[in-house]
């Protein structure tokens, strides 16, 4: 591990400890103050370590593993359809088209709520100006 790593693991470490030292304060309420943060207390503090664990542990792993290597001369798609049963190819065309679909309705509509948020803004904006 290089001086970089260590030292980013050095500066997480050292924000949990504070933050769940912080929160350990919340051990000593009573009452429903107690019953309403000691379990957020504890669900940040859980997820905080294993976050740290994690990063530490898996991710440096899943990073060192071998990629797929590319193959010149032929897409993915290529390779997959040489590779699958014709009825498997039928449905992940289909499905592949009606995701394309999708994304088309999703477009359309983020542009058409774009616009309408335009003309809102723009007309409150004209009343609140009026009112001044």
């Amino acid at each position: 591990m290089d001086g970089r790593a260590s030292d980013r693991g050095r500066r997480a470490f050292v924000s949990l400890a504070g933050i769940c030292n912080r929160l350990r304060a919340s051990y000593s309420w009573k009452a429903s103050r107690a019953f309403c943060s000691v379990p957020m207390a504890e669900a940040v503090m859980f997820a905080m370590n294993l976050s740290f664990i994690l990063s530490r542990t898996l991710v440096p792993t899943m990073a060192n593993l071998p990629a797929e290597p590319h193959h010149r001369g032929s897409s993915w798609r290529e390779r997959r359809d040489a590779d699958s049963n014709p009825r498997e190819l039928f449905f992940q065309r289909r499905l592949e088209a009606r995701l394309r679909g999708v994304a088309r309705s999703l477009a359309r509509h983020v542009v058409m709520a774009l616009a309408i948020a335009t003309v809102f803004i723009c007309v409150h904006g004209f009343v609140l100006a009026s009112f001044c």
